[in-house]
């Protein structure tokens, strides 16, 4: 498995995310996208972000420190990765390879066709955690708005709106989620605090510098 270090360039497979290592667990990292987003991948999720001359040194370098071997004859199976040129497939054929060799040692071809479909639907399939989901509750930014509404229907409305906010946003695998709500006379953020700790969920004021004392972030 490759070891990866906090600060090292990485991408996605099967996706253009690419960033930043920023921490790493037990069998996930977590990362912080160009767009300046936080993701959490499993390992074989992702691939070193090496460069074009960075790759051609390494392998140059690799090349001199081995004895001169036989070439082996390339698999018929894999063969059309190479010559379509596809980089990218092909690094998701080496992974796949690693995982059909460390789980069955005796590579019989039956059983490694149905370890080599298993991985390659759980690599493919994995899902990954998203950023932090924003979402604005000062009413005339809501759908269907009226300001002839009385008071009490609105902040109803604004209530309803943050808790089926937080619902999409678990849905659809957030960490975070914002909630802007302004300060006002502050009746807004009392009722939508108030309805989250009565769902024991763990919040706090957001970024003081880009929302003031206006919004609050809650953990997923």
């Amino acid at each position: 498995m490759i070891k990866y270090r906090v600060g090292d360039k990485v991408k996605v497979i099967d996706d253009n995310t690419k960033g930043v290592v920023q921490e790493i667990l037990d069998n996930e990292v977590i990362i912080e996208s160009e767009d300046g987003f936080d993701f959490t991948f499993y390992f074989h999720e992702i691939l070193p972000d090496i460069g074009m001359d960075e790759e051609i040194e390494e392998s140059q370098a690799v090349e001199e420190t081995k004895e001169p071997k036989k070439k082996k004859k390339k698999s018929t199976k894999f063969k059309e990765f190479e010559t379509k040129g596809e980089k990218e497939d092909r690094l998701h054929q080496e992974e796949l390879e690693k995982l059909i060799n460390e789980n069955f040692a005796k590579n019989s071809e039956i059983y490694r066709e149905k370890l080599e479909a298993k991985y390659k639907k759980e690599i493919k399939v994995s899902k990954k955690r998203k950023g932090t989901f924003v979402l604005d509750l000062h009413y005339g930014q809501l759908e269907n708005y009226s300001s002839q509404l009385p008071t009490n229907h609105i902040l109803k409305r604004q209530l309803n709106a943050a808790i089926n906010g937080i619902e999409k946003a678990k849905n659809e695998n957030y960490k975070k989620v914002i909630l802007i709500h302004g300060k006002g006379k502050g009746v807004l953020e009392a009722e939508v605090k108030k309805y989250l700790d009565s769902e024991n969920y763990t919040h706090y004021d957001a970024d003081f510098r880009q929302y003031k004392l206006g919004a609050t972030e809650i953990e997923l």
